[in-house]
This record gives C-alpha cells, sequence and structure tokens, in this order.
C-alpha cells in the first residue's frame, strides 16, 4: 500500500510493486525500480526510494518498539519532509516531479 500510494503521488509508475512484484531480492527490487525509470530521471527516484525505504523501516521500528499502530500516511508525510529537506540543501535531482512542487 505505501509504495503505490508513492508512486500515485509522485505520478512514477516504476515505484508501483507490478513494476518489480517479480523479483525475489531486494537489489533486484531496486534495479527494476531504476530500469523502469527514465534515464534522466533515475538519481532521483533512486533517491526517493532509498528515502522511502528508511521511513519504511522507521515506521517499522515505531511499530515493534513503541507499539504505534503503522499509517501510511506518517511515512508519506515523513517522506515529504524529508525531500522538502534536500531540496532547502539544494539537491537538484529530487525536485519536481519527484515531491510537491515547491510552495506546496
Amino acid at each position: 500500500e505505501t509504495w503505490n500510494s508513492i508512486a500515485t503521488w509522485t505520478c512514477c509508475r516504476a515505484l508501483r510493486q507490478e513494476a518489480w512484484i517479480g523479483n525475489t531480492g531486494s537489489l533486484d527490487r531496486f534495479k527494476a525500480i531504476s530500469e523502469a525509470t527514465q534515464p534522466d530521471h533515475r538519481k532521483a527516484i533512486k533517491s526517493l526510494a532509498m528515502l522511502a525505504l528508511w521511513q519504511i523501516w522507521q515506521e517499522r521500528n515505531h511499530c515493534t518498539f513503541r507499539t504505534k499502530e503503522a499509517k501510511v500516511e506518517d511515512i508519506l508525510n515523513e517522506i515529504r519532509r524529508g525531500l522538502s529537506l534536500w531540496q532547502q540543501a539544494g539537491i537538484k535531482s529530487i525536485q519536481s516531479p519527484f515531491g510537491d512542487p515547491p510552495g506546496e
């Protein structure tokens, strides 16, 4: 559900599970996501995927160790926050369409 929500929000089909679900290993899935993305957006999609993986891991830890209930919207909000911080730091590869447009 999280990956499909990220794919919808970013308008990036490569992040939909259908694009990489047949791959069994994490590295194979990551490679499939990258290969399904236009070459000029691959750096951005790799950054976004790593940020998403990190936030999913963080949410899992909060559920395990703090008895928090997992919510997709919480993960998406943290990813947006991370993208915003990276954009403020000047990282150009993750500008729109990989994140909310500036001012939103």
